[in-house]
């Protein structure tokens, strides 16, 4: 009777822990997949950083120019 028990016990915890080690798997499986479809989205939806610098430069130097030629034109009488 005491072996039975402990087959009883080892087969449980056997069950329990192939259970808890599926559902870890499926939920690893899960952000993967999502983690996929993100790093898609984030190529599609925004900007990266080099042309980010590239294009603020260019409004900047826009806003100097701008500057200067209201200053040249508030000068004038």
């Amino acid at each position: 009777m005491d072996q039975t028990l402990i087959n009883i016990a080892f087969t449980l915890a056997g069950g329990l822990g192939s259970f808890v080690l599926k559902a870890t798997w499926d939920a690893l499986n899960l952000l993967r997949k999502d983690l996929a479809e993100l790093q898609k989205s984030i190529s599609t939806q925004y900007v990266r950083r080099e042309d980010f610098r590239d294009h603020a430069q260019d409004i900047k130097e826009m806003l100097v120019r701008i500057e200067a030629k209201l200053d040249s034109k508030q000068d004038k009488p």
